[in-house]
């Protein structure tokens, strides 16, 4: 099973799209989704709710949210996203397809307009 743990504050703006594309994704494989939200004064946590598995609260500190994230998840694969990126399906298959051979690993990005 892959964890993927989301680090947030303040993330209203940007939820709804991420939070809907990785339902997409947990159609074809076995995962949780954790946010870690860092005390976020808008809706970031109600928009996250009715689609992750679980939602921890914390101080607004990137490194500390990560881990607290990771703490408590259950996979056996953690996949560490910021909520302005997406990941597709092909991205997990590669996760999977190398998890035996790696102990980290990052995804390169893209940015757009």
């Amino acid at each position: 099973m892959i964890s993927i743990i989301i680090p947030t504050f303040n993330e209203q703006d940007y939820m709804q799209k991420s939070i809907t594309n990785l339902q997409k994704v947990r159609k074809f494989i076995n995962c949780e989704i954790i946010l870690v939200d860092g005390s976020s004064v808008d809706s970031t946590v109600d928009i996250a709710m009715p689609y992750v598995d679980k939602i921890l609260l914390s101080l607004p500190q990137r490194s500390f949210q990560q881990n607290l994230g990771a703490f408590s998840a259950k996979g056996n694969i953690l996949l560490f996203q910021h909520v302005d990126t997406e990941i597709n399906i092909e991205n997990i298959n590669y996760l999977n397809q190398y998890k035996d051979r790696f102990d980290w690993g990052f995804f390169k990005i893209k940015l757009n307009n």
